[in-house]
């Protein structure tokens, strides 16, 4: 598959997210909507060596014991107070021996929005590790896609996301990879709603030196009450909220974080994405707001490229200042 394509295969599922969800961000407020938990069709898929993309694994989740994701490919048994999932990584660039210093992981957008979203069925393991292997080379970094809870391959059940189960079952698994993959620190990147896993991963983990959510809805409360929504889009009313939980003192003492989007974002709207950078600058923690434009419904797609650019000069050790630049010529 050509490189070009690759890219544009990793970068689409970075844009799934809710894009037909059925409200606006106008200065007229939108109508009041009340989000539905999805029903239940049936059991658990059962793991499998290859993703499974049908719409069926997506509404009634992934189920896996700890013997048969061992037995997987590229895949950690991860463990987090009551709740367990097999999370599947697609790691490249790395040295075939020692230690990386830093290493991208990267957590790609929601897949379900009412249906899955565009060419989530034809995602496989093969086309995610071609991929991963795009973004490396791309990026000049380690780059791992780590797959969210229920989805390309991992166990676990994606209605759930954005409840704090999910992050912190990817903070358990990142433990596992960082020491199978011999890495010292993250550079954690994330688009839409795994932007909201890497908002909560600035609040649980100490190994971070930069983190970029990209199109985030770091408050899905907020967002919830912009959007003039009763509960988050999953039907669920208890979603994690990052900001509640930042403590400076749990963090790498080098964390940078970019706040990455689109002001126009009808989706994640962008004072629930902001919300982050003034929770952050509260507590004297490094960061900067870097506006983009996006594109495609509510302006909340098309992001994904520049977002992961702006990760990888991150992890160069660039000043905001430069990277700053660096964006603006890029979008202009």
């Amino acid at each position: 598959m050509p490189r070009r394509i690759l890219l544009t295969f990793l970068a689409g599922f970075a844009l799934c997210a809710h894009a037909q969800e059925p409200a606006t961000a106008d200065s007229v407020p939108p109508k009041r909507f009340t989000p539905r938990v999805v029903p239940k069709t049936g059991p658990p898929a059962q793991i499998s060596a290859e993703v499974d993309g049908s719409t069926y694994a997506l509404i009634n989740g992934v189920t896996s014991t700890k013997e048969q994701c061992d037995s997987l490919a590229n895949a950690v048994w991860a463990v987090a107070g009551d709740g367990s999932a097999c999370i599947r990584y697609f790691a490249a660039g790395f040295p075939a021996a020692g230690l990386s210093d830093k290493a991208l992981v990267y957590f790609t957008g929601d897949v379900w929005d009412g249906r899955p979203a565009p060419g989530y069925a034809g995602a496989t393991v093969n086309r995610l590790q071609a991929s991963a292997e795009a973004r490396a080379s791309q990026l000049g970094l380690p780059f791992v896609l780590v797959a969210r809870p229920g989805t390309y391959g991992s166990s676990g059940d994606h209605m759930q996301r954005r409840r704090r189960g999910e992050s912190v079952l990817l903070s358990a698994a990142l433990d596992d990879i960082k020491t199978r993959l011999r890495v010292n620190e993250l550079v954690a990147v994330g688009y839409s709603g795994g932007g909201h896993v890497v908002s909560s991963l600035i609040s649980m983990r100490s190994d971070l030196i930069c983190a970029v959510p990209i199109a985030a809805p770091a408050s899905p409360k907020l967002r919830a009450t912009l959007l003039n929504w009763t509960t988050d889009s999953t039907g669920y009313d208890d979603s994690y909220e990052p900001t509640e939980h930042l403590n400076k003192r749990r963090m790498h003492p080098a964390l940078r974080v970019l706040v990455v989007g689109d002001p126009r974002d009808g989706n994640a709207v962008w004072p629930a994405q902001v919300i982050l950078a003034e929770k952050l600058s509260s507590i004297e923690v490094q960061n900067t707001v870097v506006p983009v434009k996006g594109s495609g419904p509510r302006l909340h797609f098309g992001q994904g490229d520049i977002g992961l650019m702006i990760a990888a000069w991150c992890a160069q050790g660039l000043s905001f200042s430069e990277i700053l630049s660096r964006v603006s010529a890029a979008q202009n």
